[in-house]
């Protein structure tokens, strides 16, 4: 190479043009003596390069190479890569399968699916939201709408707003454990990264313990069920079930041969099939029991209600006229069943402790005896200290 070519082809920290098929691109370095780099526009994305070298001669002919081929040949990765076109409609038939195949009660896939519609917005059709488009501003978006719907200076309402929101979310992203992902991966779905959507906090509820309905409300419940034993008998029976602690689902499911006789103690046996998926003992209580082996007499089937609902509630128009009855009787709270089971739970609390309490409510832990059901243990009567 002679002096006057070496000059040409030496290391320069200028800018340079280049002219190349008509068009006009800037070569440049970003440190003294460092590397070319070149910026391409295609599209609307734009990028930049470099051109691995600090010669300008050689920079040149590197840059006519890469412009060829990002421009012209067609083979270039240019573009931003397509996210994944799944629907949330495909991940909704998909979940139905595999809820089938699993074992998932019909109640609880559906459930849970209608929770997402809420979260992404009813009116939207889940065959035109794309899955990458759930994140942390669909959260926010949510949380945000649902509050608009109460007077947030009610403190009250607030924090059963608050409730209601975070049973939603939990409900709602159920439907994306990382055990179903897998599957609908497996499916030849094109799942997107869903963390934002996933792990995007909302304002926590202040955790306060059950509050027991009233001794007053109660007795009028009580003196409201003896009156109707007559006139509906089938109501009376649900309120006797909700007093052995059976839950809403249980009272419409329950059959005659759950009823065992353990030690000489009338007992609820309840299978896996219910809710918690484990055997299950109940005592039940004498009195209770003998009104039960009254109605069996006049009953021929194998179930303790007769059926009169649909497929996901066998009794479910029986329990919508149990709500009517006793809110009628004087009853204020959400809950209906969940309050007589409850006030069930906080007497045999205060009888034998909330370790019995817990376990025959069923319940993995006792903070979710005592903030759910029971509430804080009563204080003395006549309480006086001092």
């Amino acid at each position: 190479m002679n002096i006057a070519a070496a000059m040409k082809n030496e290391v320069s920290k200028k800018v340079s043009k280049l002219i190349h098929r008509g068009r006009s691109y800037s070569l440049f370095q970003l440190r003294q003596d460092g590397d070319y780099f070149i910026k391409i526009q295609k599209g609307k994305i734009r990028k930049q390069r470099s051109l691995k070298t600090p010669f300008i001669n050689d920079a040149k002919k590197s840059a006519k190479t890469l412009i060829d081929k990002i421009l012209y040949s067609g083979e270039s990765d240019w573009e931003a890569p397509t996210p994944p076109k799944t629907t949330l409609w495909r991940i909704f038939q998909r979940y139905r399968a595999i809820g089938s195949t699993h074992g998932l009660a019909v109640r609880t896939v559906e459930q849970n699916i209608s929770e997402l519609k809420k979260v992404v917005g009813r009116e939207k059709d889940a065959k035109r939201i794309i899955l990458s488009e759930l994140n942390d501003k669909t959260v926010r978006d949510f949380f945000d709408a649902e509050l608009s719907t109460v007077d947030v200076r009610d403190e009250t309402k607030r924090q059963k707003k608050l409730r209601s929101i975070r049973s939603t979310l939990r409900q709602a992203r159920s439907v994306f454990k990382e055990d179903w992902i897998k599957r609908y991966v497996d499916g030849g779905m094109d799942i997107p990264d869903l963390t934002s959507f996933l792990k995007e906090k909302v304002e926590k509820p202040k955790d306060s313990p059950h509050q027991q309905v009233e001794d007053v409300t109660l007795e009028k419940i009580h003196k409201a069920a003896n009156k109707i034993k007559q006139t509906d008998p089938v109501i009376y029976i649900m309120y006797l079930l909700a007093k052995t602690t059976l839950r809403r689902g249980e009272i419409q499911n329950a059959r005659w041969d759950w009823i065992v006789h353990i030690n000489g103690q009338p007992t609820f046996r309840i299978d896996e099939n219910q809710k918690g998926k484990r055997k299950t003992d109940i005592p039940i209580d004498q009195t209770i029991y003998k009104e039960l082996c009254e109605w069996r007499k006049q009953q021929t089937g194998d179930y303790i209600l007769p059926e009169n609902g649909w497929e996901s509630q066998r009794c479910g128009y029986h329990c919508k006229s149990f709500d009517v009855w006793i809110r009628k009787a004087g009853l204020t709270t959400d809950h209906t069943f969940h309050e007589i089971r409850a006030w069930s739970l906080h007497e045999i609390r205060e009888k034998y402790g909330l370790e019995v309490a817990q376990r025959i409510g069923r319940h993995t832990d006792s903070h979710t005896t005592e903030y759910h059901y029971t509430g804080e243990k009563k204080l003395p009567e006549n309480f006086c200290f001092g």
